[in-house]
């Protein structure tokens, strides 16, 4: 009898142990543009990729952000600009790097995701950016929406804000 009750309480622990049902994510928000679609927290390693294609930015390295760009990029500039794809982001920032130094002093960042999407992530980032030229140096804040699949920067769009005087 005792060897019975320690096999029934071996088999039941292996049972309680192999039946754990995994949990869904946490999840939060909304997308009018995704119907039902409510957000889970995302990975470090899309903070991770945008970050580097700012630090490109700062290093003026075409050739590291061109790599990390999809072929189909869509940017939103904070003053209504639109650039469409790997020629005119090259275009663009050749151009932009030929009269500008750049800076970033992100101060915040977090990602999220869609549990049932495409496996891409929404990074979502605030930071202090920097344009020095001949003429002056800005600073402003700056607010991004990025939305990154397969390691790569997929779209985004930035939102800007002046810095109040000091």
């Amino acid at each position: 009898m005792k060897n019975f009750i320690i096999i029934l309480s071996l088999i039941i622990s292996l049972i309680s142990c192999g039946s754990k049902q995994l949990s869904e994510p946490k999840t939060a928000g909304f997308s009018v543009f995704e119907p039902g679609v409510s957000w889970a927290t995302g990975s470090d390693k899309s903070i991770d990729i945008w970050k580097n294609w700012c630090d490109q930015h700062m290093s003026e390295d075409l050739d590291a952000i061109m790599n990390l760009a999809a072929d189909s990029i869509a940017i939103n500039g904070p003053y209504g600009e639109k650039i469409n794809g790997k020629e005119q982001l090259s275009s663009f920032l050749t151009n932009w790097f030929a009269s500008n130094n750049l800076k970033f002093d992100h101060q915040w960042a977090t990602s999220v995701t869609n549990p049932n999407g495409d496996g891409g992530e929404w990074v979502l980032n605030g930071y202090n950016f920097e344009v020095t030229n001949d003429t002056m140096t800005n600073t402003v804040n700056h607010f991004a929406g990025v939305y990154i699949k397969d390691g790569l920067v997929q779209q985004f769009s930035i939102y800007e804000q002046q810095l109040p005087k000091e």
